[in-house]
């Protein structure tokens, strides 16, 4: 039994037209009403970072766009995912939260993207503690099964109070199932319960949507980038995450450890929603 699904989709440039921005709402809109099995949905942050550190939001606002969703009807336990790195201190996150929860009550905080950056905001961590004290809120924080001693900073995270995580989009078992491994391990030793992991997938279709999500610092490993451009990439990315996702579900029941792992759709692009509804259909089996 997984914790459930996350359908993750973008909100439309800041830029666009309005027409644009209608159509993108329409499809997003149409294709949550018509997809069985979504428990969740998780509206994120999108922002280019200087080399100085300082964003540039280049879509709509997640809390105004979560609004459009909800005057649409669609209620499916929508969270927001926060740069929380980005705020000027402690208390604009604060003056955040305070509108915030005023539409959702579920969240995941991120930090900057890079480690040797000094970031005027709140860390993860203390983000975490202080939205759960203050707000009573469902904090997930993001995990990367690629990177060193995420395990480790996972447990951490899980002391603080994250609930559950979403991982780095993946396209291979492996660093997947070692994570869950060491992360049940440490939890194990700590008599800490495990949060739930949402293990994330999405489709691409074109060389530049592969190029897109390579940016993203997605590890695609060379034979599984040599079969997404084999044929169909479309089809070829549904069927490697469904082998993926089977693999991964299949070691967590043989292997008996305790941390539940879930399933984080993402739709990035989209002139991939059709095989992104059917990478669902797929994998909510």
């Amino acid at each position: 039994m997984t914790p459930g699904i996350i359908f993750e989709v973008v909100p439309p440039s800041r830029l666009a037209s309005a027409e644009t921005k209608q159509k993108s709402l329409d499809s997003i809109v149409s294709a949550v009403k018509s997809i069985r099995g979504i428990d969740y949905l998780n509206i994120p942050e999108v922002a280019e970072e200087s080399n100085k550190g300082r964003p540039f939001y280049r879509n709509e606002d997640i809390l105004e766009f979560t609004e459009k969703l909800k005057s649409r009807g669609v209620n499916n336990g929508i969270m927001v995912n926060k740069v929380v790195a980005y705020l000027k201190d402690m208390k604009e996150f604060n003056e955040w939260m305070e509108k915030a929860t005023k539409k959702v009550n579920s969240f995941i905080f991120v930090g900057g993207n890079k480690t040797s950056h000094q970031y005027p905001g709140p860390s993860v961590m203390d983000a975490t503690r202080f939205a759960i004290d203050r707000y009573k809120v469902r904090v997930g924080n993001i995990c990367i099964p690629s990177r060193s001693n995420e395990a480790e900073r996972m447990l951490k995270k899980t002391i603080a109070g994250a609930s559950f995580f979403t991982s780095q989009i993946i396209f291979s078992s492996d660093q997947a199932k070692k994570l869950l491994t060491e992360y049940d391990q440490k939890c194990e030793e700590m008599g800490v319960k495990p949060s739930e992991i949402y293990l994330s997938f999405c489709t691409v279709s074109t060389p530049t949507d592969l190029e897109f999500v390579e940016w993203l610092e997605a590890e695609i490993p060379a034979d599984v980038k040599k079969r997404l451009q084999t044929g169909d990439m479309a089809r070829n990315s549904v069927n490697i995450a469904r082998e993926v996702w089977e693999d991964v579900r299949d070691f967590s029941k043989d292997s008996g450890i305790k941390t539940r792992a879930g399933l984080n759709i993402e739709s990035i692009f989209m002139h991939n929603i059709n095989p992104t509804k059917e990478l669902i259909s797929q994998l909510v089996k």
